[in-house]
């Protein structure tokens, strides 16, 4: 399991974002991808169409839209922001589907926006998630991992924190985990005995996280971070995929 909230420590240190592909990888793609994702609504179609470009960017290995300014690359959006987008509009089996198979093609990437874009579809379509991810932990460490990063802070508070503000006190801790993640989506207590065993891991995994996670006298983080992970996370860095890369992006999802 992914070390907890890893962005709220680095992101204080780190401030230019890089792109992982070179400029100007797959714009054809991105564009079409963002006309799409521009939709009020999506249809079999588009989500085909979709597919398609994404695979095409997957061959190509293009993560980022890039674009200059100034003489300066910067990142626009990225293949996962635009398709998670997408799959969002979508909402129903289908798009869950392909999400979840666009996920599985990731496995071994460091993207932490996988996870975020995955816990929100979960949110809307739970039941379906859950079937299609028929007990696999891989895919429900992603539902973990984007769940704790999505909700630790209030979406009011979070521009305040990511400013540096140290004064502000999460929203989540082991005390109401429960609520919340019960209180995100209507779906999930009325299939808690269908999936009893796949949520009481995504809830024992949530605790387990929750209770390491420590706060000193300013609220800051106190993290336990291995080695290992400070390698994962300072390539992730540079890979243009750590949490901040979602806000700096701007990234608005449906």
């Amino acid at each position: 399991m992914k070390t907890l909230f890893i962005f709220f420590a680095l992101s204080l240190f780190v401030s230019n974002l890089r792109a992982q592909n070179a400029y100007g990888c797959g714009i054809p793609q991105f564009k079409k991808l963002t006309s799409i994702s521009k939709k009020d609504s999506i249809n079999d179609s588009d989500l085909v169409i979709a597919v398609q470009l994404v695979k095409k960017l997957e061959e190509e290995r293009c993560t980022d839209y890039t674009g200059r300014k100034n003489g300066e690359e910067y990142v626009i959006t990225t293949r996962t922001g635009l398709f998670g987008k997408i799959c969002l509009k979508k909402n129903d089996e289908k798009a869950v589907s392909q999400y979840i198979d666009y996920l599985n093609r990731q496995r071994g990437s460091a993207e932490e926006e996988l996870s975020y874009v995955f816990e929100r579809l979960f949110q809307r379509q739970a039941k379906s998630v859950l079937l299609k991810v028929d007990g696999d932990k891989y895919l429900l460490d992603h539902l973990v991992w984007g769940f704790l990063n999505n909700h630790y802070y209030n979406s009011k508070d979070i521009d305040k924190v990511r400013g540096g503000s140290n004064t502000i006190p999460p929203q989540l801790n082991v005390n109401n985990y429960k609520k919340i993640f019960f209180g995100l989506s209507p779906q999930v207590k009325g299939i808690y005995p269908e999936y009893k065993k796949s949520i009481d891991y995504l809830l024992s995994q949530i605790y387990a996280e929750l209770k390491k996670t420590k706060l000193n006298s300013c609220n800051s983080l106190i993290l336990k971070i291995p080695v290992q992970t400070i390698f994962i996370l300072f390539k992730s860095y540079f890979r243009g995929c750590l949490p901040f890369s979602r806000v700096r992006l701007n990234l608005n999802y449906a």
